[in-house]
């Protein structure tokens, strides 16, 4: 490869460069505020007839512990404290992959509410439990859902680290990049690409923020694309670098 190529490649691979890492600030700054911006769809429905079920249950619980959830029955309608002479219940819960961990009937306590007790085996992984309740009888039925949140220690959990490794990755990305053109050195642009990679498999994997979506999807699938764009790039321009070396040497 004579000197001509060579300055040809680095000038091509210099200037593809340059603009992918504007294209891919301009991309991150547009999708990133968008992530988490796309909420739940929930559906309000009135409903005049049938039972009302009214819980207090604790938002986090401690691994492994026994969790006894109390709740009670009205009719919706008139307002009157159901018990178990014509109404019947079943509690269930899920853990974080969906699967039903515990179904059972609820007892009726003498005091007037529905009770049971879940025994800490249920509640061996930490993570976000569903649960449900449903009560009904021969004419009427009410329902109520709800999640749980299993600590070790039964708080709220503390920092969360996902959302920092990914931000931290990404501004780490882009901090090489920057550097390989200040100094024209294009093996921090490869290493750069190749975090790229990384940052956006991670995304892919986790989301962002606990957030799951599509806008997270298309942020990876972007990351990706363009880390492994930055990666071929960069090393074609360091082999045609090697090879002008080469050459020179030769004509030496």
């Amino acid at each position: 490869m004579n000197k001509d190529n060579i300055n040809f490649l680095f000038n091509k691979t210099g200037r593809a460069l340059k603009l992918s890492l504007l294209f891919s600030f301009f991309l991150v700054l547009t999708l990133l505020p968008l992530v988490l911006a796309a909420p739940p769809v929930t559906t309000v429905q009135s409903i005049t007839e049938g039972y009302m079920i009214e819980d207090s249950p604790l938002t986090y619980i401690k691994q492994s512990t026994d969790y006894q959830y109390n709740f009670f029955v009205f009719n919706i309608s008139n307002g009157a404290l159901k018990t178990n002479t014509s109404v019947s219940c079943i509690h269930y819960i899920a853990n974080s992959q969906g699967g039903v961990i515990y179904y059972e009937a609820v007892k009726y306590q003498p005091d007037g509410y529905w009770g049971t007790l879940i025994k800490g085996g249920n509640f061996s992984n930490t993570g976000t439990y569903a649960y449900g309740t449903r009560c009904n009888s021969t004419a009427l039925a009410g329902a109520t859902v709800g999640t749980l949140e299993v600590t070790p220690n039964g708080e709220e959990a503390g920092f969360n680290f996902e959302p920092s490794i990914f931000l931290g990755l990404l501004f780490v990305s882009f901090i090489i990049l920057i550097l390989s053109f200040i100094f024209k050195n294009y093996i921090f642009s490869f290493f750069a690409g190749m975090l790229l990679l990384i940052t956006g498999s991670y995304c892919m994997i986790n989301g962002f923020a606990g957030a799951t979506n599509t806008w997270t999807y298309t942020l990876a699938v972007i990351l990706i694309g363009l880390g492994g764009l930055i990666t071929i790039l960069s090393g074609l321009d360091l082999l045609g670098n090697v090879e002008g070396k080469d050459d020179t040497e030769e004509d030496d």
